[in-house]
């Protein structure tokens, strides 16, 4: 009964229930505006048909992907419960292999990678276990083809090999943050590992970088964007009252 509510739900939302002839079209972009508004929302590659597909996780800890079938949702794929809410959620290609990967973390430290088109379970971190983990991203900050997990865990910032599984680095150091990109945000040829509580982490030194705040925080959202057309991306916060904080890393200073 609750999957019937919430294709219903969908349906409505995405205003397919009455038009089936232009459901495709105009949900697919109903369902991109979604994603730009929705962490833990994505639209996925096509499926196999050609159909378009969207996942999001829920507050019971599960993950749901549905597949737009004569312009209607239906569920093509779900997770049992991971146990604790999910703490990072996102699709990219790990290994460099042309296909790509669902990546999940949760609050009680799993990581688990599904395949992104039959939804095979590739691996989860048995061997590498934490506790706990707060954020997650991933982009290639080597000189090897595949990326890197970027996250933290138990406030330690780790770094672990996207196609081996294995830990690269962990930080002695301890870190707070519940949202974490990387970004090239100055002159050196590495990313930089940029924490929202205002930690600038050099991704091949491990070092802090002078653009970190010392005092308060980049926003309790962030995103990067080059506003000043300087060439290095500008990190926009969003404040509690969602008003925008605007911080050059570069030239370390608040711009407006």
């Amino acid at each position: 009964m609750r999957k019937i509510i919430m294709a219903a739900a969908a349906c409505l939302m995405l205003g397919l229930c009455h038009q089936p002839s232009q459901a495709q079209e105009a949900s697919t972009q109903v369902l991109n505006d979604l994603a730009k508004a929705y962490r833990y929302f994505f639209v996925l590659d096509p499926s196999a048909e050609g159909n378009t597909r969207y996942m999001y996780s829920d507050v019971s800890a599960h993950i749901h992907v549905f597949e737009l079938k004569k312009g209607r949702p239906q569920l093509d794929w779900e997770t049992a419960t991971l146990g604790s809410a999910v703490t990072a959620l996102f699709v990219a290609d790990l290994d460099a292999d042309g296909a790509k990967e669902i990546v999940v973390a949760t609050a009680r430290g799993r990581i688990i990678v599904y395949d992104a088109q039959n939804y095979d379970r590739v691996h989860e971190n048995f061997l590498e276990p934490v506790e706990s983990i707060d954020c997650m991203a991933s982009a290639n900050l080597d000189n090897d083809p595949q990326e890197e997990l970027v996250f933290i865990a138990e406030k330690r910032l780790n770094i672990y090999d996207g196609r081996s599984a294995t830990m690269e680095w962990r930080s002695q150091q301890e870190f707070q943050a519940t949202e974490i990109l990387l970004g090239d945000l100055d002159d050196d040829p590495q990313l930089e590992i940029l924490l929202h509580t205002g930690a600038v982490i050099d991704s091949r030194f491990y070092t802090l970088e002078p653009g970190s705040i010392e005092n308060g925080i980049f926003g309790t959202r962030i995103k990067l964007f080059d506003l000043n057309g300087d060439g290095h991306p500008e990190v926009l916060g969003e404040t509690a009252g969602y008003m925008l904080r605007v911080y050059d890393v570069y030239s370390r200073r608040e711009i407006w």
